[in-house]
């Protein structure tokens, strides 16, 4: 009898997110690939990315944890298996979800090494 790995890493997820109003949903993870550079058409500047179409846990933080600074009541905490995104994410990313931008505001992972947990912020 074996074990379903997608199964169990989807179980940890929801389960490190915390929440009841936490839900799987698909988002576009969009990875920073280099500096900035110069774009003669435009006159202005772009900066190289790499999109990965993914889904993560999306919840609200708890109450006791806003401490309205560091973690306001409008970030959201979002997590990804390793397995789902192949990059290691960075705090000039962000991700599309439902259409809206979000940026990585903080980064950690869980002790396990199976979920990258990342605090999203609105710019």
């Amino acid at each position: 009898m074996g074990f379903d790995l997608s199964k169990i890493v989807s179980g940890a997820m929801t389960a490190a997110a915390g929440s009841v109003r936490s839900t799987v949903r698909p988002l576009t993870y969009v990875h920073v690939t280099g500096s900035p550079v110069y774009d003669p058409i435009t006159g202005g500047t772009i900066t190289p990315t790499t999109e990965y179409e993914t889904r993560g846990v999306i919840a609200r933080y708890r109450s006791r944890d806003i401490d309205g600074s560091r973690i306001q009541a409008s970030d959201l905490k979002l997590l990804i298996a390793y397995d789902d995104l192949p990059v290691t994410p960075k705090l000039i990313d962000h991700a599309m979800i439902a259409g809206v931008r979000w940026n990585v505001h903080n980064l950690a992972a869980d002790p396990a090494g199976a979920l990258h947990i990342l605090q999203m912020r609105k710019p």
